[in-house]
């Protein structure tokens, strides 16, 4: 969906017109994907990417957006059977570790915040640090606000973004 900030009233959807492009390496595939809108979008300022020459540092304060679920029951379950929040919620968060390589994920850094967390639905959101997207949300803990939320790391992947999308 597009443009579904809050500030921003309407909705738009498009349809993806060709497979994702998936990062792989080793056989192996890192969390993180490339997709193509079937027609450009020119009504939405597109989102900046990270300025890899300054690199994330522990204490930095990362901004991350998603729609998932903000409802959590006893002993800190998560209620997944609950409805979407009706818009998108963001979250100011401290990155608690910096990049390292996760063998299931890929290049990931770590964000964290007191009583906050991302959740299933999350997923694919932007991690923002000084208006540039930095990293994208990619695993979630089953228990919430007990572990830091994992965030593919997009420097780490910077140069394979720019051969693929064929930008400078």
């Amino acid at each position: 969906k597009l443009k579904v900030h809050p500030r921003s009233a309407g909705q738009q959807s498009q349809k993806i017109l060709h497979k994702p492009v998936i990062y792989t390496r080793r056989r192996k595939k890192h969390d993180i994907m490339l997709l193509k809108l079937r027609r450009p979008v020119t009504d939405v300022q597109p989102a900046q990417l990270a300025d890899c020459s300054y690199h994330l540092r522990i204490g930095d304060v990362v901004q991350l957006a998603g729609e998932g679920g903000t409802t959590i029951g006893p002993n800190y379950q998560r209620i997944t059977k609950t409805p979407l929040p009706p818009h998108l919620q963001c979250v100011d968060m401290n990155v608690d570790a910096v990049s390292h390589f996760m063998p299931t994920r890929g290049h990931i850094f770590r964000a964290a915040a007191p009583d906050k967390d991302v959740c299933h639905g999350d997923s694919g959101g932007a991690a923002v640090y000084s208006g540039m997207i930095y990293g994208v949300i990619s695993l979630t803990g089953k228990v919430p606000c007990q572990k830091s939320a994992v965030i593919m790391d997009v420097c780490k992947y910077m140069s394979w973004i720019k051969r693929t999308t064929g930008l400078k």
